[in-house]
Order: C-alpha cells, then sequence, then structure tokens
C-alpha cells in the first residue's frame, strides 16, 4: 500500500495540518483588518464629498451675488462714463475743485 502522506508519517501530516489552520486563521484576521481600513477609507472619502459638495454650493451661491454686484456696478461705470456732469460734481464735492471764473465761499469757523 502506497503512502499517501508523500512518505511522512501521521503525525507530521497532523501537525501540517494544524500549520495550516494558523495560517488560515493569520489571513483571515488580515482580510478583517483590511476590510475594516477599507470601510473607515471609504466613510472619510464620504464626508470629504459631502463636505465638497456643501462647499461647492456655497461658493456657486456666492458667484450668483458677485456676479448681479458686477453687472451693477457695470451699470454705474456705463452712466459714469458717459455724464460730464457727474465728473464736475465729484471734482467739486470730493476733490475740492473749482472751475474757472466760480467763487468759493467757505463757512467762517467758530
Amino acid at each position: 500500500m502506497k503512502d499517501i502522506t508523500g512518505g511522512k508519517s501521521a503525525r507530521s501530516g497532523r501537525a501540517m495540518t494544524d500549520k495550516q489552520k494558523k495560517i488560515a486563521v493569520v489571513c483571515t484576521v488580515a482580510g478583517v483588518v483590511l476590510l475594516i481600513i477599507a470601510v473607515i477609507a471609504l466613510i472619510c472619502n464620504i464626508v470629504s464629498v459631502v463636505r465638497l459638495s456643501a462647499r461647492k454650493a456655497e461658493l456657486e451661491r456666492r458667484s450668483t451675488e458677485l456676479a448681479a454686484i458686477i453687472d451693477d456696478r457695470e451699470e454705474l461705470l456705463g452712466y459714469i462714463e458717459g455724464n460730464k456732469e457727474f465728473f464736475e460734481r465729484y471734482a467739486r464735492e470730493y476733490l475740492g475743485y473749482v472751475m474757472d471764473g466760480e467763487t468759493v465761499y467757505l463757512p467762517e469757523s467758530d
């Protein structure tokens, strides 16, 4: 009769089975640890995506507000560019300019 254990005794065949069990346990533990790490990484990525989506919505809202402000300023700029009276009034009120031939009256200080 031929030995199916490859010439090893029955005791060494059982030791191999114990060794295989230990390897299986180590592989299972390593697999579970890797699975836990993958789940944690997935959760972190989901949280990041949600946070970035909220930030994107906020930035889009702010962009809309700024576009409206820019439109208002462009209208004002169009008015200013075509209005000579605006420049004269601004120069008089804020820069203290006086037109040729004008007399300036200053209030008396107490």
